[in-house]
């Protein structure tokens, strides 16, 4: 492979994880939208309606709602993959960062140590 088919092909896994990375932050700013709009209504519907069982729900459904939300997030965060890079055709491992600026410099990966680019 040559160095511009290196570029290239970085270039496009780049492009990839930076819309990847987009969609993620946007879900994310949708829940956290969804809490403060959710939150206020429930606990002032709460309080309009109070009985005597509500005392007992209203710190358990106000925790009940957040904690989906927190849930909501942390599956958001999990979903996050670290970045992926080119692999490398003789070890199949991502070469990405630091091992890329190494090959551009090098020609060889910086996993195996095997020559991956021409001249």
């Amino acid at each position: 492979m040559t160095r511009q088919e290196f570029n290239e092909m970085q270039a496009a896994v780049l492009r990839t994880e930076s819309r990847r990375a987009l969609i993620v932050v946007a879900a994310g700013a949708v829940v956290v939208l969804a809490v403060v709009l959710t939150i206020k209504p429930l606990l002032g519907y709460i309080e309009e309606h109070a009985m005597d069982w509500i005392g007992y729900v209203k710190p358990y459904g106000f925790k009940g709602v957040l904690g989906f939300f927190v849930f909501a997030l942390t599956l958001l965060v999990w979903s996050v993959r670290p970045p992926k890079g080119v692999p490398c055709p003789n070890c199949h491992k991502p070469i990405f960062g630091i091992a890329a600026r190494l090959l551009r410099i090098t020609g060889n990966c910086s996993h195996c140590g095997e020559r991956i680019l021409s001249a």
